[in-house]
């Protein structure tokens, strides 16, 4: 980004990342450094856009003498300043000009934007995406200690409360784990919310409270700018069902959208988009919503229990995977808040014709908490208690005998079988692939064919050859003697005769020859003309089948080509 500031003409920049990655933190450092270099450099970070500039402020940007650098914050929330600043600025020639916008993605609002923009504006646009602390270089652990300790200070002043051994302790848990995508922001929450646990319990949940309060007035503005009116509650809701649910696919989150009670069709293909547009698709997902798991678990929490019906109507309308998806997050966070499990039994328990046990079940091993799934899936399923006995004794490890393991292996397949409602039926393209099978196999059978007939030809010709061979010998010392017969008519006859005899046993062999030879060529012809052309049409439709197979189970090629 500094380099970017070199060149002397009008250009846009824009740093992109999701929420907490540090693009605000990032351009501070740079106005720091452009106004230690002599530039007007300014941070434009309201919430909203600002009001419209006069005819008078905007001639004066047309006219700029001196390098300037303007940043605005929540870009995607801004487009009308944006157009408005850049059509201005970008009349300044001969100095350096720089409009640098911060944003969570360039999706649609930017696709939108470039449209309404001067086209020397957007020819050369600079975009830096800031990436997860896991992902960039940097040492988690080091910096979860480090935003600790200033925390600390900040909070306790002189009385300081955290120990370096208690840090170290906090930091060793898979929440720091190599898989793990944090956030600078993610980061810092933890730091500062352990430090709160230690000196000020009471207040400890206070900081998650204010970023979910600001992320829901984030969207909402999003929405109102679009045109889309909604209660803040429903609005609510309807994030939280994101995250409940997830989509890996477009498809998966209009679908969601379009399952949710109330929700306009438009406005529900609007809010996929500001949605995803916020929170970029992350490891396969169509997007991320929050990103931070503090976050994500309290909105989830407070709509199970205050919203539960319109949060969980949309379960059977989805796909089993993100059926999977909010099984296991609910038993999760009933393991913390022992009445969201109630609320998930009540709801299984009304519909245990549309979410079959081995589904919950599933969900409730992957998440490994034996009292949890005891407590829910007996309220939901009473009538199998002989399998959550099982599911329960699994989970907690004392379970005995191939019969329960065999039973456990049957459940996790029966809950992602195929069904004649719902589900994925392959069967067709199964039946295709054992055609193509066949077909495949009755070509190998003819090329076996084929083949075998050449060594057996060849065969056959060495010893024609052989016999023709010693013919010819025979004729050869018979024409000898009847040119030496000295015309003794006896001996000629006699030497006729044996002529006569050697010639007719010639003549089957030539006619056996000739068999062979018609045999077996029309055999290898044939398989030329015909075999080849089988086993090409067989390729084709075994590939036809697996068409039709990547049609009916979406195929994750990049995770799933071995």
């Amino acid at each position: 980004m500094t380099s970017w500031l070199g060149s002397p003409v009008f250009s846009l920049g824009m740093i992109v990342g999701e929420v907490g990655a540090g693009k605000t933190r990032t351009a501070i450092q740079l106005i720091r450094k452009a106004q230690h270099d002599g530039w007007n450099a300014e941070l434009l970070a309201g919430k909203s856009s600002p009001g419209r500039t006069t005819g008078e402020q905007l001639r004066r940007l047309s006219m700029l003498n001196t390098p300037t650098l303007i940043v605005i914050d929540n870009a995607e929330l801004k487009p009308v300043s944006i157009v408005e600043l850049a059509s201005n600025l970008a009349y300044n020639h001969g100095i350096p000009v720089r409009l640098l916008m911060l944003a969570r993605s360039a999706g649609w609002w930017w696709k939108e934007l470039q449209h309404q923009l001067p086209a020397a504006a957007v020819s050369d646009v600079q975009v830096l995406g800031l990436e997860h602390v896991t992902n960039s270089g940097h040492n988690a652990i080091a910096l979860f200690a480090a935003a600790v300790e200033s925390f600390d200070q900040r909070i306790n002043k002189d009385s300081l409360l955290v120990t370096e051994p208690s840090i170290l302790s906090a930091s060793n848990d898979a929440y720091f784990g190599p898989e793990s995508a944090m956030t600078i922001l993610n980061l810092h929450l933890r730091a500062l919310r352990w430090v709160l646990a230690i000196s000020s319990p009471e207040t400890r949940d206070e900081p998650e409270a204010a970023l979910l309060s600001n992320e829901l007035q984030h969207i909402s503005r999003a929405c109102r700018s679009n045109g889309i009116r909604m209660h803040f509650t429903r609005l609510e809701t309807i994030l939280a069902a994101a995250v409940l649910y997830g989509a890996s696919t477009r498809a998966e989150a209009e679908q969601l959208m379009g399952s949710m009670p109330g929700l306009d069709v438009d406005d529900g293909l609007l809010l996929t988009d500001i949605i995803q547009d916020f929170y970029p698709s992350r490891e396969g997902d169509f997007f991320s919503p929050l990103g931070i798991g503090a976050l994500n678990d309290r909105l989830l929490t407070t709509n199970v229990l205050q919203n539960g019906d319109a949060l969980l109507s949309p379960m059977t309308k989805l796909t089993r995977l993100q059926q999977m998806r909010a099984l296991t997050t609910l038993f999760r966070l009933a393991a913390e808040v022992p009445k969201v499990g109630e609320v998930m039994a009540a709801y299984l328990n009304e519909r245990t014709g549309d979410i079959r046990f081995e589904l919950a079940a599933s969900a409730g091993l992957a998440v490994g908490q034996p009292g949890v799934i005891e407590n829910v899936l007996r309220r939901a399923y009473p009538s199998q208690s002989d399998r959550i006995r099982d599911v329960v004794a699994a989970t907690s490890g004392s379970s005995q005998g191939d019969n329960v393991s065999t039973g456990l292996w049957h459940m996790y397949v029966g809950a992602f079988a195929p069904e004649d409602t719902g589900g994925v039926d392959i069967g067709p393209a199964y039946d295709a692939i054992e055609l193509a099978l066949d077909d495949i196999d009755k070509c190998r059978s003819t090329l076996e064919e084929a083949l075998a007939t050449v060594p057996t030809l060849s065969n056959f010709l060495e010893d024609y050859l052989s016999n023709l061979y010693e013919s010819s010998r025979s004729l050869s010392r018979l024409a000898d003697r009847i040119n030496h017969a000295e015309e003794d008519p006896q001996t000629i006859r006699s030497l006729s005769r044996k002529l006569s005899l050697t010639v007719e046993e010639l003549h089957p062999i030539l006619a056996e020859t000739a068999e062979v030879l018609r045999r077996d060529i029309r055999k290898l012809s044939a398989f030329q003309e015909e075999g080849l052309s089988q086993i090409a049409a067989a390729v084709r439709d075994l590939a036809g089948a697996l068409d039709e197979l990547e049609q009916a189970v979406p195929v994750n090629r990049e995770k799933d080509e071995d």
